[in-house]
C-alpha cells in the first residue's frame, strides 16, 4: 500500500498461465466475448503476437523503430517466448546502441561527460557489446555497481564509502552500528547477528535478490531502468522496525520518499509482504510508469506477492492464485461477507480509501488480467506503456480499444470468479 510516501502489507498465505490459449482461434472464431449479445472481437493486431510481429517487421523495414519496438515489446509481454519479437526488439536495441557507441567515441577527447553517458546508454541497451567495454577500458572507465564509472569515480567512491554509509543510515532511521551488506544493485542495511542466524539472513537476502531478477524478466518489454540504489533493511527484531518503520500490524513496509523497504526477522521472515513491497521499489525506480492508479500499483504487488519461492530463496514461481486473496474477494462477490467495489469506482480510487476488499480485488483484477484474460496481458500492456510515455489514460480508456466497456468487462470479471474460476488451481 502507498500512502503518504510509504508501502505496507500484511501476512497472506499455481495456475498455469493461459492468457494465450487458442488466441487466434478464439478470436476468429468469435468465441471471446459470445456472439449472443453482438459484442464484437477486437482487431487482431492488438492481441495477436504474430499479427504484431508482423507489423513490426514492417515498420523496421519502414525506418519506424519507435513503433516497430513497441510492437516487438508487446508481444513478448503477452507471449515470452515469442523468438520472432524477442529477435526484432534485439536487433533495434543493438543498432540503437551500436550509434551511442559511435557518438561515444567521437566525444572523448572533447566531452568525456557525454561520452561516458552515451557508453551508458550503449551498455544499458546491449550488454554484451564488446565495442562498448573495450572503449570504457580503453579511457579508464570499468562497470562499478552495474554503473559505468571512471576509475576516480570509484576511488573516491570508496574513500567516501563510511561517509556515504553513515548519511543513509541517518536517512533510512537505523543505528550507526548497523553492518551493511552489497549485492549487486542491492544495499542491505542489517543488524541481524549472522553468528546465529546467517541461514535465514541469506535466504532472504536471496529472495531479494531472486524476485528482482524474476521482475526484470517479466517486465523487460518495457525498457526498465538499470540502478545501482536498491536498498533494504532487515532488522532481527520488530520493535526496532517498528521505531524506524512506524507501521503498526505490518509485516514489510516500502517508503518511496526514503527510497527503502523495512522488513524484521523475529518470529521468521514474511516472504509474501516481501515479495509484495518489493514489488513497489522495483516500480519505483526501474520500471518509470508515471501516475499508475492504485488498482494496478497493489494489484501487481499481490501478483508478485502471491510467487511461491523455493530452493531457499532462489527460485520464484509466478502466477499462484493467492488463496487468501481469493476466499475473501469470492465471499464478496457471493454476496456472503463485504461487498464488490463497482468496477467504476474501484480502478479511480485513491490510495487513502484503500482496504482489504480492495486489495483481494486488486489481486483478483490483475491475477485475471495476467493470467485467466485471453488478452489481458494486451491491456495491461497498452495502460503501462501509456504511463511510461506520457500521463496514461484510465482502464476503461484502454478497454475501449478492445471493443469493451467498463460494465461489460466486469460483467465477465466477476462472472469468472462467481462460477467458481481459479478455485483449486
Amino acid at each position: 500500500m502507498m500512502d503518504g510516501g510509504m508501502m505496507f502489507g500484511s501476512k497472506r498465505t499455481w495456475m498455469p498461465w493461459c492468457a494465450l490459449l487458442a488466441l487466434a482461434g478464439f478470436v476468429d472464431a468469435g468465441l471471446l466475448r459470445g456472439d449472443d449479445d453482438g459484442a464484437q472481437a477486437p482487431p487482431r493486431e492488438l492481441v495477436d503476437p504474430k499479427k504484431m510481429v508482423e507489423a513490426a517487421n514492417e515498420f523496421a523495414v519502414g525506418g519506424k523503430t519507435v513503433d516497430a519496438s513497441r510492437l516487438y515489446r508487446k508481444a513478448l509481454f503477452v507471449q515470452p517466448k515469442n523468438g520472432k519479437a524477442l529477435q526484432g526488439w534485439r536487433k533495434i536495441r543493438k543498432e540503437r546502441a551500436a550509434r551511442l557507441v559511435g557518438e561515444g567515441a567521437a566525444a572523448w577527447d572533447t566531452e568525456p561527460a557525454r561520452a561516458l553517458a552515451l557508453f551508458r546508454g550503449a551498455a544499458g541497451l546491449d550488454a554484451s557489446n564488446s565495442k562498448v567495454k573495450a572503449l570504457g577500458r580503453e579511457h579508464g572507465f570499468q562497470e562499478f555497481r552495474g554503473e559505468w564509472r571512471s576509475k576516480n569515480e570509484i576511488e573516491e567512491y570508496r574513500k567516501q564509502l563510511s561517509e556515504i554509509e553513515g548519511a543513509r543510515k541517518q536517512q533510512v532511521n537505523v543505528d550507526e552500528s548497523y553492518s551493511v551488506i552489497y549485492r549487486g544493485p542491492f544495499r542491505f542495511f542489517t543488524d541481524v547477528d549472522t553468528r546465529v542466524a546467517k541461514s535465514t539472513l541469506e535466504q532472504m537476502t536471496a529472495s531479494i535478490e531472486t524476485h528482482w531478477a524474476k521482475y526484470r524478466e517479466v517486465m523487460a518489454p518495457f525498457e526498465l531502468r538499470t540502478v545501482s540504489d536498491l536498498d533494504v533493511v532487515l532488522f532481527a527484531k520488530r520493535a526496532d522496525y517498528m521505531k524506524s518503520a512506524g507501521i503498526p500490524g505490518s509485516a514489510g513496509v516500502y517508503y518511496s520518499s526514503r527510497g527503502v523497504g523495512y522488513f524484521f526477522g523475529e518470529g521468521g521472515w514474511n516472504f509474501s509482504t516481501m515479495l509484495h513491497e518489493m514489488t513497489h521499489q522495483l516500480n519505483d525506480k526501474l520500471l518509470g510508469a508515471h501516475g499508475v492508479e492504485a488498482w494496478y500499483e497493489e494489484g501487481v504487488a499481490e501478483y508478485f506477492g502471491a510467487g511461491f519461492l523455493t530452493q531457499a530463496g532462489r527460485r520464484v514461481e509466478l502466477g499462484r492464485v493467492d488463496a487468501y486473496r481469493l476466499a475473501a474477494f469470492q465471499e464478496s462477490v457471493r454476496g456472503s461477507a463485504g461487498r464488490v467495489i463497482p468496477l467504476d469506482r474501484f480502478v479511480r480510487m485513491e490510495r487513502a480509501e484503500l482496504s482489504g476488499e480492495f486489495y483481494a480485488q486488486a489481486w483478483a483484477l490483475v491475477h485475471y488480467l495476467m493470467e485467466v484474460h485471453p488478452f489481458g496481458r494486451c491491456i495491461i500492456f497498452d495502460y503501462l506503456e501509456g504511463h511510461r510515455i506520457q500521463e496514461g489514460r484510465h482502464l476503461a480508456e484502454v478497454l475501449s480499444d478492445y471493443r469493451y466497456d467498463l460494465g461489460s468487462f466486469e460483467e465477465e470479471f466477476l462472472g469468472y470468479y462467481r462460477s467458481g474460476g481459479a478455485a483449486g488451481q
